[in-house]
């Protein structure tokens, strides 16, 4: 038992949680190609070598890169699976009800709106199918403008389609979750009018009805991260660009972090528990991130501030380095499709080099030490 104490603290635990995010990065890449003997031929090599070597810490790091890697191929697997149930509904007439998860107004080429719609059911001439898939619905902007969140739609006489396989409208629509797409016209589309909005809505409009049409496309993109092709949004676009701004116009990961150093500030001269202090705060940002826009950035900087607000309460000190792999494997389990994309290669990867780049400057950098997510 001692024995097995002393290795458990002695594993260098920056080292695992590197080759476990690397590991599963490349497991990615592997299973999506089918190359997973290969990836599977090096374990094999290194856990022989390991053993030959009598090399307890190299054979525990393998040991989490092969646990991280069985999850991630199970996630990539279960992704290919639910979005290839249900052929049977494709390139057939159908009709569909569902839930306005989310709007964007394109008024400037195409005149087109796109709903992301959650599935209530999908009814042809023979049966009527449960889902709760999400589909994207392209309708010409029409007298859509008054359609909300949240609200029940019904499509007449539609035609659910997914693009071939292994073409990059696939792999987003693997990322996004998105099971199929359709094109419908205006006088197929039903709204079910609700008297009560969510929260979401509610909050969205109480803030839009007391803004002008230019704040209000200043605010969206701003402050929700919600960006609307329009002939305003464009304008504040280019504007942003002319005067150099355009990244602080863009919310992004560090706007949250700015949230949270003030919210922090606010709450430091009410002179409350430390404790208290960070359960506000948590229950703020989570607020905040309900009725806002995800994206990758944004997902990234909150589960990286909850996992430092985590450390803080235990009176542990955070590791930069260690919190950002750990929020790389979460989101990367829990969407493996995310690393195909620029968002997420250029989000984590500049946070990796801003961390190495501040690591460089400090004589002892505790994210090199041994020990756990944290150390106190």
């Amino acid at each position: 038992m001692n024995v097995l104490y002393k290795i458990f603290f002695t594993v260098p635990v920056t080292y695992t949680l590197l080759f476990a995010a690397t590991t599963s990065i490349l497991t990615i890449f592997a299973a999506y190609n089918n190359y997973l003997h290969m990836l599977l031929l090096c374990y094999v090599c290194t856990l022989i070598y390991a053993a030959y070597k009598n090399h307890i810490q190299l054979l525990f790091i393998i040991a989490c890169c092969v646990l991280f890697s069985f999850i991630v191929t199970i996630r990539i697997n279960q992704k290919f699976f639910d979005y290839n149930t249900h052929q049977e509904l494709l390139n057939k007439t159908t009709t569909i009800s569902g839930t306005i998860k989310e709007i964007s107004h394109n008024t400037l080429t195409k005149k087109q709106t796109t709903f992301l719609v959650q599935l209530n059911n999908i009814k042809n001439h023979k049966k009527t199918t449960l889902s709760n898939k999400y589909i994207y619905v392209f309708c010409p902007t029409c007298n859509t403008q008054e359609i909300q969140e949240d609200q029940k739609i019904t499509l007449y006489n539609v035609t659910l389609r997914q693009p071939p396989a292994y073409s990059n409208y696939q792999l987003y629509l693997l990322k996004e979750n998105v099971w199929a797409t359709t094109h419908c016209k205006q006088n197929a589309i039903s709204i079910e009018t609700c008297n009560t909005l969510s929260f979401k809505q509610s909050i969205k409009n109480i803030i839009f009805s007391s803004l002008e049409n230019l704040s209000s496309n200043l605010f969206a993109p701003l402050f929700f991260g919600k960006k609307e092709k329009s002939i305003e949004g464009i304008t504040i676009q280019h504007q942003s660009v002319y005067w150099g701004i355009a990244h602080h116009m863009a919310r992004s990961g560090a706007h949250l972090a700015i949230l949270f150093s003030l919210i922090m500030l606010l709450l430091h001269y009410t002179q409350m528990w430390y404790v208290t202090r960070y359960i506000i705060c948590i229950l703020l940002l989570l607020g905040y991130a309900s009725i806002s826009q995800s994206s990758i950035s944004f997902v990234r900087a909150l589960i990286m501030i909850l996992l430092h607000i985590m450390c803080k309460v235990s009176l542990h000190m955070p590791s930069s380095l260690h919190i950002l792999t750990l929020t790389t494997l979460a989101t990367i389990i829990y969407n493996p499709m995310q690393i195909f994309f620029l968002d997420f290669q250029l989000s984590f990867g500049i946070t990796y080099i801003i961390i190495w780049l501040f690591t460089l400057k400090q004589t002892q950098t505790i994210a090199f030490q041994k020990g756990y997510l944290a150390r106190s």
